[in-house]
């Protein structure tokens, strides 16, 4: 047992390691992201906004089905050898399925294009082409050359949205069309750089597809599940655009993307959680002592993001009206809400593990599709009667059903010990929604909440989580 729990804590300071490098990386990313919404809402009207935040929707809906989720299979394949000829076999059906897929989506919009005009066409499938090879060659280079390339893509990418933002929207005055201009270039740069530095698709794309039956076959057992998958995640997270565009107007689902724009700094934390989980969930699936470095890591993780939504929510209260336009400072109420039903999204995320790392990735659908389902007929039914709370009431349901269904689900591969200071942690973060509500615009008031409930959250935490990240901290400054 002693054994167990000392494998158990070496795994969690590497753990804390990578997290700590993933953290970097993303957080780059965020703040040019964080930047560059007091930009738009100064420079972009709600309703052009509104309809740029529609395109990009459809953009996500699209990039599962266009790379027939290979991002996902082609990580996980290339993370289990070390094989160059496995790995160049990988590569090559990865990307050569990707460019035919590329090449239908082009053929797809000249048709759409000849039949009805739409607004932004042509942007949206640059768009969507760009993303799709980003986001491919990220996986690709992340799993085959490391976290360094990686996190220089996504950072670069940033960067380079941030700055083509000012140059298109703010001094040429493009409005959305130099917000789509920034996304479409700055991650075809990033691609390109990506090839240049690792020689990926020269070193690796070089297998004709009649040489890649075995690895097909495997490849699409394992992603195309997720694709059906993430097709209902689309209908979960992003299908209530429609909702809000149909039944409340495009000048709100403007305020709205900026509200989700803000709720994404908390969800950078899932990501940077589930980057670093997905790298250790795989390593040590098959390990003895799983169940209780599983449990560790969850129970940590709770109280960590039971934390974040309330830091997050209060930081907001004094930051929103201070940067963002008048016209959009309406979503600042809707941000407690929001920072909840990320926190059930991102546990999610955690039981997901279970699914890719049995390569169990079909049973995982069923309950994707059941949240799916109830996430549609809740946003049918409350979007007309509370507006833009309907849509926050069916994420919070929907997401604590799916954490809830795939708590119970993930026990055949693994078993969660649910701890009392996580517990605890989490009912006090929950019962701060009182005073964000009661205090109203009061900034004070909003800085003395966060001195009460931060201490009391931090003080609920094991003293061996705070040992380990003030030593792993100290060691960072003495190095």
């Amino acid at each position: 047992m002693t054994h167990h729990h000392d494998q158990a804590t070496a795994r969690g300071m590497r753990f804390l390691k990578d997290f700590g490098i993933y953290t970097i990386g993303n957080i780059g990313q965020r703040l040019f992201n964080f930047i560059l919404v007091p930009l738009y809402t100064h420079f972009v009207a709600p309703e052009n906004y509104g309809y740029f935040d529609l395109c990009l929707t459809y953009c996500f809906l699209l990039i599962p089905i266009a790379t027939l989720q290979l991002r996902e299979g082609g990580y996980r394949f290339l993370l289990d050898t070390d094989d160059e000829t496995t790995h160049q076999q990988i590569v090559s059906f990865v990307t050569k399925t990707i460019a035919v897929a590329l090449t239908l989506v082009v053929v797809v919009g000249i048709a759409v294009s000849l039949l009805m005009p739409i607004r932004c066409l042509w942007f949206t499938v640059a768009m969507l082409a760009t993303m799709v090879i980003f986001e491919v060659m990220v996986q690709l280079v992340r799993a085959l050359f490391g976290n360094k390339v990686f996190i220089t893509m996504g950072i670069g990418a940033a960067f380079l949205i941030c700055v083509l933002s000012v140059l298109f929207v703010v001094v040429l005055k493009w409005d959305i069309y130099g917000i789509f201009l920034a996304n479409i270039i700055s991650k075809g740069v990033m691609a390109i750089w990506a090839e240049w530095r690792t020689r990926l698709l020269r070193r690796y794309c070089v297998k004709p597809f009649a040489q890649l039956g075995a690895i097909r076959d495997q490849l699409l057992k394992f992603s195309l599940p997720l694709l059906p998958n993430a097709l209902c995640w689309w209908l979960i997270s992003s299908s209530n655009r429609l909702f809000i565009k149909d039944y409340i107007g495009l000048e709100e689902n403007g305020k709205y993307a900026v509200a989700v724009r803000m709720v994404n700094i908390l969800v950078t934390f899932g990501n940077i959680f589930y980057q670093t989980w997905q790298e250790h969930a795989f390593t040590y699936y098959n390990t003895p002592g799983r169940n209780q470095f599983f449990s560790k890591i969850f129970n940590y993780y709770l109280c960590t993001l039971s934390l974040g939504a309330v830091i997050f929510a209060y930081a907001m209260k004094i930051v929103f009206p201070l940067f963002i336009a008048e016209d959009y400072r309406a979503g600042v109420d809707y941000l407690f809400p929001m920072a909840f039903s990320t926190v059930f999204f991102c546990i999610t995320f955690f039981f997901e593990m279970g699914y890719q790392c049995a390569k169990d990735t079909l049973r995982s659908m069923i309950s994707v599709i059941c949240a799916a389902v109830l996430s549609f007929v809740l946003n049918y039914v409350l979007v007309r009667q509370f507006q833009i709370y309907g849509i926050i009431m069916t994420s919070v349901i929907v997401y604590l059903f799916l954490a809830v269904y795939r708590w119970f689900d993930t026990k055949r591969y693994f078993d969660i010990k649910l701890e009392r200071y996580s517990i605890i942690a989490f009912f006090i973060a929950l019962v701060s929604i009182i005073p964000y509500y009661f205090i109203g615009d009061n900034m004070l008031y909003a800085i003395i909440a966060l001195a009460v409930f931060v201490p009391a959250m931090v003080a609920t935490f094991p003293a061996g989580l705070r040992r380990e990240i003030v030593s792993k901290i100290k060691r960072k400054h003495s190095s």
